[in-house]
């Protein structure tokens, strides 16, 4: 079994994600105004000076879903890039964590692997056994990526 959680990142000395909110009608889960203390990964509890944003676009689902039934969210991103960019964002990524059981085999289809080129942004992969993940989210942390 193979599941795929979907984010896009957000961030810039200058982005406001607020000010991107307003001017995409994208909705993000986490963020941090510039020079606000961070609610994000390792700057939580920090001011790193830069705005950033999480963007979820899908939550552990298959990578069929992301052109099927779940393709609306990466659609809004890809209207909304140039909006994200003048609202201050200087680094556009998408991270894909996969969650897997046994043996991390996963195919991308053409439709998908196309709808991430039009997006033209980079594409950070982490993958993490099931029952870590199962065991984390129980206890309502999140898996480090790389870990």
């Amino acid at each position: 079994m193979v599941r795929v959680r979907a984010t896009c990142i957000c961030s810039g000395p200058g982005f406001s994600p607020r000010a991107a909110e307003g001017q995409s009608g994208l909705k993000f889960s986490r963020k941090s105004e510039p020079g606000e203390l961070s609610e994000i990964d390792r700057y939580q509890g920090h001011s790193p000076g830069h705005g950033r944003a999480e963007l979820p676009l899908q939550e552990y689902g298959l990578f069929s879903d992301l052109t099927g039934r779940n393709s609306a969210p990466l659609d809004a991103l890809g209207r909304s890039l140039e909006a994200l960019r003048r609202s201050g964002a200087t680094d556009l990524r998408l991270r894909f964590d996969i969650e897997f059981a046994g043996q991390c085999v996963f195919e991308l289809s053409p439709e998908l692997l196309k709808k991430l080129g039009e997006l033209g942004l980079t594409l950070h992969i982490s993958c993490f056994e099931a029952q870590e993940t199962e065991e984390l989210s129980q206890r309502g942390e999140r898996p480090l990526p790389g870990t």
